[in-house]
């Protein structure tokens, strides 16, 4: 998705609407990932003429299907999520300076990289799917939550303490 400096200055407003096929080369580096489907994009670009800047609002949803962290199974992931960026054709020092202000070198905005950078954000740290079993075991091993450590170990009496318990102090 491309934007010219001169489109945005023109029509001030600038809306886009479409499903988006995005390249599946462009998560290469992203472990887990094994497809985007029905990727739908709205955008809208509102130029600021004072300042020469362009205010955008990204907005994205769809599947991403990605490898289970439990076992590798292929599991679909939806996801929605929404980003404003602001972007600057000047070279305004004062604009470049600004850490939430993004400096074009050149008299277009390509939106693609920052979509799908929006799109990896939305990817949670653990992906399980829905038939997945709740607690993993093995043979004198299981998987635990935090939580039921935690309470485990409160409620586990120390063996060097065990005895202890028997001992019938009324006498």
């Amino acid at each position: 998705m491309l934007v010219t400096k001169k489109e945005l200055e023109e029509k001030g407003v600038l809306s886009f609407s479409s499903n988006e096929e995005i390249k599946a080369s462009d998560f290469d580096k992203l472990e887990g990932f094994i497809s985007l489907k029905d990727c739908h994009v709205e955008t809208s670009l509102r130029y600021g003429e004072g300042l020469d800047i362009a205010l955008t609002h990204l907005f994205a949803e769809g599947t991403l299907v990605l490898k289970s962290t439990r076992t590798n199974n292929p599991v679909e992931y939806k996801f929605k999520e929404t980003d404003d960026i602001t972007f600057t054709f000047s070279d305004d020092e004062d604009l470049k300076d600004d850490d939430d202000i993004i400096k074009l070198s050149e008299d277009y905005v390509d939106l693609h990289d920052y979509l799908v950078s929006l799109i990896v954000s939305s990817i949670p740290l653990k992906v399980v799917g829905e038939d997945e079993p709740e607690s993993i075991k093995g043979d004198s091993w299981e998987v635990l939550s935090e939580e039921e450590y935690a309470k485990r170990q409160k409620d586990e009496i120390d063996p060097r303490f065990a005895a202890l318990a028997d001992l019938d102090l009324d006498d």
